[in-house]
């Protein structure tokens, strides 16, 4: 950390200081993992809802009788226990795909923060450092909006997981 005098200060005001750290520039996700992932929970989702087709035809074909009226309350809850995992399959599927997106975005933005950060000599080793006490206004202003953007990311990479996550709670 790098104690330091922030700009723009009065001479004579104390120093108000700030802790001033390096922050890292590494997305926390992979946007295509996220799709693929996807594309893979919406194909079981698929799958299951054809089971519970077949459950639902094959319920269907059956006779009368004692055996056919406990049969066909098994099917029932096979069924309804489908129909509830390829809602579920629907749900995760399309967390994954807003997390990619959001991923997707956090990415454009850490490129974009690379691009300004070592415009200005920020970039170090794919981290964002401050400035030099005594650097340039506009060395200042540029670390400013990576660190925003930096933040932006954060979130966005948060806002993601916490996404998927509601999607995959069970409910009762």
């Amino acid at each position: 950390m790098i104690p330091m005098q922030l700009p723009g200060q009065l001479p004579g005001q104390p120093p108000r200081q700030r802790s001033l750290e390096s922050r890292s520039l590494w997305l926390h996700g992979d946007p295509q993992a996220c799709r693929d992932s996807a594309a893979d929970v919406h194909a079981l989702g698929v799958v299951l809802d054809e089971v519970a087709e077949r459950l639902l035809a094959h319920r269907d074909l059956d006779g009368s009788g004692r055996w056919a009226a406990a049969y066909g309350a098994r099917c029932r809850q096979g069924v309804d226990l489908a129909d509830d995992l390829v809602a579920r399959c629907r749900a995760v599927a399309a967390a994954l795909l807003d997390a990619a997106g959001l991923l997707d975005r956090a990415a454009a933005d850490l490129d974009e923060v690379r691009g300004r950060a070592g415009a200005h000599g920020l970039l170090e080793d794919n981290r964002l450092a401050a400035p030099a006490p005594d650097a340039a206004r506009a060395d200042w202003d540029a670390w400013r909006h990576c660190d925003e953007l930096v933040t932006s990311v954060r979130s966005a990479e948060r806002e993601a997981r916490h996404g998927l996550e509601r999607a995959l709670e069970v409910t009762a």
